[in-house]
């Protein structure tokens, strides 16, 4: 993998190398992430901002249960698991699909805690996706003061 370096401007902005946009298939105006990795570096990853209740939404979730229904996905029952399976992700391997080691709900039980991670996402994704009164002022004061510095 080559180097490519760029500067940093006014803004806190940066010009991606073409290289980089082209091995990442962006196009313009797509969205990216940024996650520090905790040792001062940054990943850039392509991202994807789907509005809580749309189409794309309601198309997204039915490929999810369509997963669900062929046995793709990975069944995580602890933070160590989660690690692993993120960490398979980053390297391009395919996730192993574990089985539950037996059946602890009924279907009625299975349904109540369905519906009951369903509310808690949409409360978790909704107040990711809502701004608080006065962020934006305060995003504004950060970002003045960085230029000053």
């Amino acid at each position: 993998m080559a180097r490519e370096y760029a500067r940093l401007r006014e803004r806190n902005q940066v010009t991606l190398p073409a290289s980089v946009v082209e091995q990442m298939g962006l196009n313009l105006g797509d969205i990216v992430e940024f996650s520090t990795n905790g040792n001062g570096g940054v990943q850039l990853h392509p991202a994807k901002i789907v509005k809580v209740g749309s189409a794309e939404a309601r198309q997204e979730e039915s490929a999810a249960k369509q997963d669900i229904q062929e046995g793709r996905y990975t069944l995580i029952r602890s933070v160590g698991d989660f690690r692993k399976h993120v960490e398979k992700l980053r390297k391009g391997e395919a996730p192993s699909v574990a089985e539950p080691e037996a059946e602890h709900l009924t279907e009625s039980q299975r349904h109540d805690v369905e519906a009951l991670v369903q509310t808690m996402l949409m409360k978790l994704l909704s107040s990711l996706v809502e701004t608080p009164r006065g962020s934006r002022k305060r995003h504004e004061e950060r970002a003045t003061q960085r230029r000053q510095v």
